[in-house]
């Protein structure tokens, strides 16, 4: 089985007391579904996967300013005969107005982003592992802005 490290990016802002989670909506061809991701990606040869991550939010909704509060966690998942290891981190924005942009996606297309509350975000996520990365960096957000 072949091995993919891959950088996921649980982006968020704040807007006073309320925290809002950055969605992707993308058209998953092999399932034939449109569905609600975090931003993820691959991990290049020789790049970090904080730099991953970064470069990740930047091709995908084009954030250039972007803080990396710290790593979430860790998951893994097979998908056909590959081994997916997953580095969540914690992204903090300023930036409301997203753009999407499919260019670096292959066969997925981003059709759209929105920010929203957390109950929303966790409703919205089909994946359990995704649900648990915005949990955990609630966690973290709560220890970060005190």
């Amino acid at each position: 089985m072949k091995i993919s490290n891959d950088a996921q990016a649980v982006i968020y802002r704040q807007d006073g007391k309320n925290i809002f989670f950055l969605l992707l909506y993308r058209h998953n061809p092999d399932k034939g579904i449109d569905e609600y991701r975090l931003v993820k990606g691959g991990i290049k040869q020789g790049e970090s996967a904080e730099d991953a991550v970064k470069r990740e939010a930047r091709e995908e909704v084009r954030l250039k300013n972007v803080e990396v509060i710290s790593k979430v966690h860790e998951y893994s998942y097979a998908a056909g005969d590959i081994r997916h290891i997953v580095h969540v981190f914690l992204i903090k924005t300023l930036d409301e107005n997203i753009v999407v942009d499919s260019s670096e996606e292959g066969k997925f297309e981003i059709k759209g982003s929105k920010w929203q509350p957390v109950e929303k975000a966790l409703n919205l996520l089909g994946f359990e592992d995704e649900r648990k990365s915005i949990i955990n960096s609630l966690q973290k957000i709560g220890s970060y802005t005190q």
